[in-house]
């Protein structure tokens, strides 16, 4: 790709094809220098996201139990989570593996040598898993440098840490996530023409990771094969030779882990494509990402994005791809935000060449392009103040440990709400304590009850788990929309907060009889 150059700037000297390499790599180790980097301020946010929301949610479910289980079961497999809830298609251990032994050390040293509670754990396991997106996006941004100049490059940070989803997202253990470094690096190599570089990253994130991404990697090498930076024979034998490595890579990891012969990601191209599954789990108008996601994504960021592909030519052709990815993925009618989280850089990309555009003008233009970044901010803060109370199974959990001794005899009943709001293995830190959470237990049947001590269950169950003998002894409150009277006007927004999760105690007498 071209670098990108203002109209008011100087024509620079013709340079040789030596001495034009050479500049842009000055210009990418400028943008390292000093030692700290300002791309580290991606680093520190993703950190306030990981302090305020620490637990996961059912998507990400079953690769926090592989980490957790990597880490404290080692080649144990009897003791996997997957072995006794497999989920409805089978999902690749790569990722897990990869965050597991960079989590592995601290890990170590924190939670076996330091005793630090296992829970410590969680927040290092999902740390480790910024610091492989971190690397890529800072491969990213030293491209931007290069490519577009530091100034965009600068612009391009600001407005990647004052957004929401993006830096929410890149440290919880999602497929999606897991895929994001690679499809990074990919973005990072087609941009700077190497696009042998890009088909082995490629191969890798579809094979293994996501295989909904080959409309993504498609559309970038036909623009690379019609520009004929890559012939056809060397671009088919390089996708031959690193799509078959891919899949005997993951064929030969997750069978040894699953016990039997799988492709996890071509079982689950066929549950959610195929026999199009995915379906049940709700479906969205086709122009949804449109319309819905792509404005969240960018918030206010949103008519600089404009400004920055009305502009630039080279911005158009880099985001030519990702919107036919985009416009392909949305004819599968189950659509999720993290679906199409890869785009968020390349997005963030065009609000930086917009934003740099306009202060290239004037102050006023300058300074219109940074108030932008404050409102992102405060959005950012108010997202992630909601957010945060939308993980109250964690919570429950965690509480239920500050409420009995450790020494207390506690079997708790964890439901199906819960384990889909927060709790994961690394929440069970009492060795002594049972925790079952199996899908076999109803609520409208009386045989399991006399066994449990505790349920942290939805407050819906009260009645029920009350005719059983049990009693609320906490209720954690969730969101659940705005009040618009305002009663006095230094309140700007008032929040509405319901009971959603009862921590429940088996009554005084029934315990008796329980130890009886």
């Amino acid at each position: 790709m071209p670098k990108e150059h203002s109209r008011h700037a100087k024509k620079p000297p013709s340079l040789g094809r030596n001495a034009a390499k050479q500049e842009a790599i000055d210009a990418g180790k400028k943008w390292e220098t000093p030692m700290w980097r300002l791309d580290y301020l991606l680093s520190m946010v993703m950190m306030v996201h990981l302090i305020a929301c620490p637990w996961t949610k059912v998507e990400e479910s079953f690769n926090v139990q592989a980490i957790h289980d990597m880490l404290f079961h080692g080649t144990n497999i009897s003791q996997y989570d997957h072995q006794q809830f497999p989920g409805p298609v089978p999902r690749t251990f790569l990722g897990a593996l990869a965050v597991s032994a960079v989590a592995v050390l601290p890990k170590v040293l924190a939670v076996d040598l330091l005793g630090s509670e296992k829970i410590f754990t969680l927040f290092l396991a999902r740390a480790a898993l910024h610091v492989l997106v971190h690397a890529a996006l800072s491969t990213f941004i030293r491209a931007v440098a290069t490519q577009f100049g530091r100034s965009t490059a600068t612009w391009l940070v600001f407005i990647t840490a004052s957004q929401f989803h993006f830096l929410f997202y890149v440290s919880r253990p999602l497929p999606n996530v897991f895929a994001l470094p690679l499809v990074i690096l990919a973005t990072t190599a087609w941009i700077n023409g190497r696009d042998r570089k890009m088909i082995i990253y490629a191969a890798l994130a579809t094979i293994v990771f996501r295989s909904e991404l080959c409309l993504l990697f498609g559309p970038m090498l036909l623009m690379s094969l019609i520009k004929q930076t890559i012939s056809f024979r060397r671009a088919f034998t390089k996708a031959f030779q690193f799509g078959l490595l891919a899949l005997g890579l993951t064929v030969l990891v997750d069978s040894w882990f699953w016990g039997r012969p799988v492709w996890p990601e071509g079982e689950v191209l066929w549950f959610n494509t195929v026999r199009n599954q995915s379906s049940k789990w709700g479906v969205a108008p086709f122009l949804w990402y449109f319309y819905s996601v792509i404005p969240r994504f960018l918030l206010t960021s949103l008519p600089f994005f404009v400004v920055g592909l009305v502009t630039s030519r080279v911005m158009r052709t880099i985001l030519l791809p990702f919107a036919i990815f985009v416009a392909l993925y949305s004819l599968l009618p189950h659509k999720e935000l993290r679906f199409i989280i890869y785009i968020v850089p390349v997005l963030n990309l065009g609000a930086a060449v917009g934003c740099s555009h306009l202060a290239r003008i004037n102050r006023f233009w300058k300074a219109v392009a940074g108030l932008h970044i404050p409102l992102n901010v405060c959005l950012t803060f108010f997202f992630l103040a909601v957010s945060s109370r939308n993980y109250l199974g964690g919570d429950a959990l965690k509480q239920l440990h500050s409420l009995e001794p450790p020494t207390a005899s506690v079997h708790v009943y964890l439901d199906n709400f819960s384990c889909q709001n927060g709790v994961s293995r690394f929440l069970h830190m009492n060795e002594k304590w049972i925790y079952n959470k199996s899908e076999e237990v109803r609520f409208e049947e009386d045989a399991p009850w006399a066994a449990f001590t505790h349920v942290i269950a939805e407050a819906k169950y009260e009645q029920l788990l009350a005719t059983r003998g049990f009693q609320v002894v906490s209720s954690l409150y969730g969101f659940s929309g705005f009040n618009l009277t305002v009663p006095r006007l230094d309140e700007v927004l008032n929040f509405e907060w319901s009971p959603v999760v009862w921590i429940e105690k088996v009554q005084i007498l029934k315990q008796q009889k329980i130890a009886t």
